[in-house]
Formats: structure tokens, C-alpha cells, sequence
């Protein structure tokens, strides 16, 4: 009430001003409100303040809540994951038990046409040289190639310079895989009436005669059957990703 007051007077000295008594009046009215003003003020600034700094303390909290938050989450898919990847890897040691050997990626590198993986298995743990290497989605990843008494190279399926036999699926057609570098493979001597096209799967071929689980080297991407003869040639590329790879399987002497 006061306030309104306040303003009220300082309207009519406003309005009034060139009169002498209203020029007075305004004068003790100035003098009057000065410490409401200051107060005012004074006030306006504490809150002003207090409200900056309770801004910036709820702010800085919800971004600590955020920040745990977003951690805890982090960590459930972590487990989610490693979960899921323990599953796959019991199970896949049912379905080629008791020949596959479980091992971490210790290193991932690659140097143009060639890339290998480091592994965590060697001699101590019953890896040989020509072992196949999978992932923990059956997924070809290469072959054992340098064994030491406790890890081992794999040389990745598509390194130029590989060759392994192969099935076609889903025609079972028999083949021979080469690589070329960069997740390629060359397909060679597919006999000429066995269908094949694009999108067809290419299988490792097992050396022994027992019956496995089949192991998915790559994907057709074109066929070329141009060249006449008895035989035509498929491109397919690599399914694995080696570089996203953190544990794999060891299929022993196959």
C-alpha cells in the first residue's frame, strides 16, 4: 500500500512540477523515498542473487544426476552385453565340444592388404597353426598362422594370399575361396550348373569328415560366368568384423 502510494505522489510532482509548492513537495517526496529506493534495490540485488546461485546449483545438480545416470546405464549394457556374448560362447562350445578353445583379443592391426589378430591362447592352452578362428556369431574370422606358449596370430580370412575350400549355401555347391585384401574373397571353380547369386552364403569347408556346425566365411556380392568353360567366378565378401572383435573361438584341427 505504501508503494502505491508512493508512486501515486511522484505522479502528481511529476504532472505539477512548474508549480513552486509541488516543486517542494517533490523534493521531500525524493528525500522521503530515498531509503525505499535503496532498499529496494538492495533487495532486488540479494535476490537477484540467491536465485542465480540457486539456478546454477539445481543446474549443476541435474547434470550430476544426468552424468550417474547415464554411467549406470553404460554399465547395464556392458553386462547386457558380456551376458550375451557368455551365452553364445557356451553354446557354441556345445556344438563343437570339445574341440573349441575360448580366447581375448589382445590386439587388432592391419597393414594394407593384410590384417591379423593377437590372441590370448597359444601352446599352454592346445592352439596349433591351421586352427580356424571364429567369432561368437560363427562368423569366419581367419586362421591360426604364429603360435607362442601362451598367444597366437590369426591371420584374417580375407588377407590376399589365403585359400581355403568352401560350400555355397543354401546350393551346397563346392568351391575355392581366395583372398583378395580388404574383406574380399575371390570364389573360384564353381561348377557351372550349380546356382549361385548374390546374396548366397559362402561356407568353410571342414578338412575331416565329422559332422560340424556350419562356419559362415562371406556373402556372394556379384557372380561372373562370362569367360565360358566348365567353371564360373563369384566375388563375396567377408561377414566378420575382426576390428570389433573382443573374445574368440578356436576350432581345433579340423
Amino acid at each position: 500500500m505504501s508503494a502505491v502510494v508512493a508512486v501515486f505522489v511522484c505522479a502528481i510532482a511529476i504532472i505539477f512540477a512548474p508549480f513552486s509548492p509541488i516543486a517542494t513537495l517533490r523534493r521531500g517526496s525524493v528525500r522521503v523515498l530515498r531509503p525505499v529506493m535503496r532498499f529496494a534495490d538492495s533487495a532486488s540485488r540479494t535476490i537477484g542473487s540467491g536465485g542465480r546461485v540457486s539456478v546454477f546449483s539445481s543446474c549443476a545438480s541435474c547434470d550430476d544426476e544426468r552424468i550417474a545416470r547415464k554411467v549406470a546405464e553404460a554399465k547395464l549394457l556392458q553386462a547386457t552385453q558380456e551376458n550375451e556374448s557368455l551365452k553364445k560362447m557356451l553354446g557354441l562350445k556345445k556344438q563343437f565340444a570339445p574341440s573349441l578353445t575360448s580366447a581375448a583379443v589382445m590386439l587388432y592391426n592391419q597393414s594394407w592388404d593384410r590384417e591379423w589378430l593377437v590372441i590370448d591362447a597359444g601352446e599352454d592352452a592346445g592352439v596349433h597353426i591351421g586352427d580356424i578362428v571364429i567369432d561368437e556369431d560363427q562368423l569366419l574370422v581367419g586362421e591360426i598362422t604364429e603360435v607362442a606358449a601362451m598367444s597366437a596370430t590369426v591371420a584374417v580370412a580375407s588377407d590376399k594370399g589365403a585359400a581355403f575350400s568352401v560350400a555355397l549355401a543354401p546350393t551346397g555347391g563346392e568351391a575355392l575361396a581366395h583372398g583378395l585384401g580388404a574383406r574380399a574373397f575371390s570364389v573360384e571353380l564353381i561348377p557351372r550348373d550349380t546356382p549361385v547369386h548374390p546374396g548366397d552364403m559362402v561356407v568353410r569347408a571342414s578338412k575331416s569328415s565329422r559332422t560340424i556346425p556350419p562356419i559362415f566365411a562371406g556373402r556372394i556380392v556379384s557372380v561372373d560366368d562370362r569367360a565360358g568353360g566348365a567353371f564360373k567366378i563369384g566375388k563375396a565378401v567377408l561377414l566378420a568384423h575382426p576390428e570389433r572383435i573382443n573374445r574368440v573361438m578356436v576350432v581345433n584341427s579340423l
